[in-house]
């Protein structure tokens, strides 16, 4: 055979291996085990014709579909298989001396599937570590054991994970449950302090606030701000308190050295340690004291009787000395000056040169007029005394009736029967000005009975009638209030009591915030028990704040609770009570004064007693009796003997 034979047969041979070749590449039968792949017949052309361009050419496709096999496999997550494919491909290359310049891309893609899978299986991890601290509440705390710091680490290692950021809003729906859950138990340090915490995670990890942690910031904002309001005006009453108590003290004290500048009969003199310039004193402190009005009006009536004893004993200018005294302190305190008035009458009266001889009819008529000027002068001096129409012998409505039988309708008369009028409606206002309407109300009928028998106008009847009504139906508001405030306080401390002795003993460890929560709760109820203790007192709803008080003190022993507030709750009831007693015993001293004829000492005695009622809202009905009876033994002892009458008291003015 020739070469010519030799080189046609060689090359017919490599164009059936290059076909075949060609259809192993076609259906992807690259290379492998068997000779029916493309590999296998591109080196059995290479082993006819070493350097074969189609051959080498076809080697190039060989890789190139090694590439596309590999890349299809990391689609497919199936790293193994591309790399066994990149493994193929470069032994080919090395082997055949072939560029794998082709394999490059690959090579890339295979290391980076490597970095992501390691990349994921940490990230698996730390989110496996994230559910299980969110299940367990561990939100970020204890150090390396909690929920927040693997979401931190996640989010750096894959920024946008979506599994990472739903963990997240899981973890911030965990913080709303513990705020909602502070604020269930009254927790409010504690829910600001995970709000707090909750705000502060989602700056960090650069997330939206959810709407749950802006409402609750919001609702948050508006408990505690309730609280700072309770908490101020708490402060504000207390403070209130603690100065009217100092003022109080002070004028107590002014009170005290008055009381014994009367008894000392150091009425307006000397300068600066009389009764009228301490009375001054303790208006400073309080402008419009009732208590300190009613003592100036009491100072007035002792000048007024001091000035009569005078006129009485033919000493016109020791009686008028009085007068001046007491209408220049009636003009500078602006007080009432009837009986004022009344003094200087009689002082009038008492100077007038005798009158000339007048004639039978004329003696007749001034004889008359004689007759009622003294009526009219025992009226008002019975006025003076307030025997306005009690004891019926002496009073002052007597003597107007008496007047009416000499002469029906005279003018004196009728002015007489006004001061009376006068009188019981200026009762009436100032025991209405104490809060004590049912007392108002006996002088306001007094006054209405006063003018029908007088045939008066009964001005002012009316208006003093609406007060009252409008009085009552505020203390009665203010009791069923009372009332109702010390119910409710009654059922939550019993619910509140209940529920801690319920309680079972829990694991330390496990229950301590809200063992501290209940007990913060007990604190708050306490402290709320007091406040309300302490405004009844205010009101004067006495009783009221006793209930407030028990309660109180069952709390207190059961919870080991500090004291404070109720040993000042116990101060201002036992002060009352100690101050009943006082008025009390004071009370049974004057009666005795007054049996033994002693009347300077029970008018000392009735004055502290008026003072200690005044100053605490006791009733006075019992000193409004003994004033009576001072005030008939003082009237009887000044009555010349033929006239004194022994009679039997009954009622009041």
């Amino acid at each position: 055979m020739t070469a010519g034979q030799d080189r046609r047969r060689q090359e017919a041979q490599v164009q059936v291996l290059l076909g075949r070749a060609d259809a192993a590449l076609l259906v992807g039968h690259l290379g492998g085990v068997g000779e029916d792949n493309a590999v296998a017949y591109l080196r059995a052309v290479l082993k006819l014709a070493p350097d074969h361009p189609e051959a080498r050419s076809r080697l190039t496709k060989v890789l190139g579909g090694y590439a596309e096999q590999g890349r299809k496999a990391l689609a497919a997550n199936d790293l193994e298989e591309a790399e066994q494919r990149l493994k193929e491909a470069q032994a080919l290359a090395a082997e055949l001396h072939l560029s794998p310049e082709s394999l490059t891309q690959l090579t890339w893609d295979i290391a980076q599937k490597k970095v992501e899978q390691v990349r994921e299986g940490r990230m698996q991890a730390l989110l496996a570590k994230a559910d299980k601290a969110l299940a367990a509440g561990r939100l970020d705390q204890p150090q390396g054991n909690n929920a927040l710091d693997p979401l931190r680490e996640a989010l750096k290692l894959m920024p946008d994970d979506a599994r990472a950021r739903r963990r997240i809003d899981q973890l911030l729906d965990a913080y709303a449950r513990r705020i909602r859950e502070g604020l269930a138990h009254n927790d409010l340090v504690g829910a600001r302090q995970g709000l707090r915490q909750a705000q502060a995670v989602a700056t960090e990890l650069h997330v939206a606030s959810p709407r749950s942690l802006t409402a609750l910031d919001t609702t948050l904002s508006s408990i505690e701000a309730q609280r700072a309001r309770t908490a101020a005006e708490a402060e504000r009453r207390q403070s209130a308190a603690r100065q009217a108590q100092e003022r109080k003290q002070q004028i107590d004290h002014l009170l005290a050295r008055a009381d014994q500048a009367v008894a000392a009969g150091h009425l307006v003199r000397p300068k600066d340690n009389n009764a009228a310039d301490l009375y001054r004193q303790a208006l400073g402190l309080s402008a419009g004291d009732e208590r300190v009005l009613q003592l100036l009006d009491e100072l007035l009536d002792t000048l007024v009787a001091k000035g009569r004893e005078a006129l009485d004993g033919g000493d016109l200018g020791q009686a008028r000395a009085q007068l001046q005294d007491g209408q220049a302190l009636a003009q500078e305190l602006r007080l009432s000056t009837a009986t004022l008035d009344r003094l200087a009458k009689a002082i009038d009266v008492r100077a007038k040169p005798p009158p000339a001889p007048e004639s039978k009819g004329e003696s007749k008529a001034a004889a008359v007029e004689q007759q009622i000027q003294a009526l009219v002068e025992k009226g008002e001096d019975a006025v003076d005394h307030n025997w306005l129409t009690f004891p019926q012998e002496r009073s002052a409505a007597e003597y107007v009736r008496q007047i009416f039988q000499i002469a029906p309708g005279h003018p004196e008369g009728k002015k007489l029967a006004g001061s009376i009028l006068d009188r019981y409606l200026a009762f009436a206002r100032r025991y209405l000005a104490r809060e004590n309407p049912d007392k108002a109300s006996t002088y306001l009928e007094r006054a209405a009975a006063v003018a029908k028998e007088f045939d008066l106008v009964p001005e002012g009847v009316r208006v003093l009638q609406d007060q009252i009504a409008a009085q009552v139906k505020e203390q009665e508001r203010q009791q069923a209030e009372a009332r109702a405030q010390a119910q409710a306080a009654k059922q939550a401390a019993t619910k509140l009591e209940a529920k801690v002795e319920k309680t079972p003993e829990p694991a330390p460890a496990a229950h301590k915030k809200g063992q501290e929560r209940e007990r913060q709760q007990v604190r708050e109820e306490f402290a709320k028990l007091i406040l309300q203790g302490e405004q009844a007192v205010e009101r004067k709803s006495y009783d009221a704040a006793q209930t407030y008080l028990s309660r109180a003190r069952r709390l207190a022993g059961k919870h080991d609770l500090p004291t404070d507030g109720l040993a000042r709750l116990e101060s201002s009831l036992r002060d009352r009570d100690q101050a009943q007693v006082r008025v009390s015993r004071l009370i049974d001293q004057g009666a005795k004064a007054v049996s033994h004829q002693e009347l300077a000492q029970a008018r000392n005695h009735l004055a502290e007693a008026r003072r200690l009622a005044a100053q605490h809202y006791l009733s006075t009905n019992d000193l409004d009796r003994l004033d009576t009876r001072i005030k008939e033994a003082e009237g009887q002892s000044r009555a010349p003997k033929e006239e004194k009458k022994s009679f039997r008291f009954i009622g009041t003015f």
